[in-house]
């Protein structure tokens, strides 16, 4: 997917959960910072909706794109990782990988919660 560098309106960050430890020996998750990136939003298309099962689960989906980065290839074999954006935080979904020079990564994301 080819866009242009001013299509990146937005920001997000990467997530990755973990574990907290408090005094007295429980433990509670935690959903970390990994660091920040720009997106643009973009129309969800049928092949998206199909590898993301959003025929029957649609609400809560949202498809982005941002310049590639290897990470995100990662966070998809994980599920470890989140994205949040808007107060909101999201699981990813699906992936479409575009690694040529200026690609765009094109991520589905499925709404998990509301940040507090």
């Amino acid at each position: 997917m080819q866009a242009s560098l001013s299509e990146l309106k937005y920001k997000a960050t990467l997530n990755q959960k973990g574990w907290k430890e408090l005094a007295n020996g429980n433990s509670i998750p935690v959903n970390g910072p990994l660091f920040d990136f720009w997106y643009g939003k973009s129309k969800t298309n049928i092949q998206y909706q199909v590898k993301s099962n959003a025929f029957s689960e649609l609400k809560g989906t949202y498809l982005i794109f941002t310049p590639h980065n290897p990470s995100f290839k990662d966070a998809l074999s994980n599920t470890n990782y989140t994205v949040t954006m808007d107060g909101q935080t999201y699981n990813i979904a699906y992936l479409d990988i575009d690694d040529s020079i200026n690609g765009m990564d094109q991520i589905c994301l499925k709404l998990v919660s509301k940040s507090s």
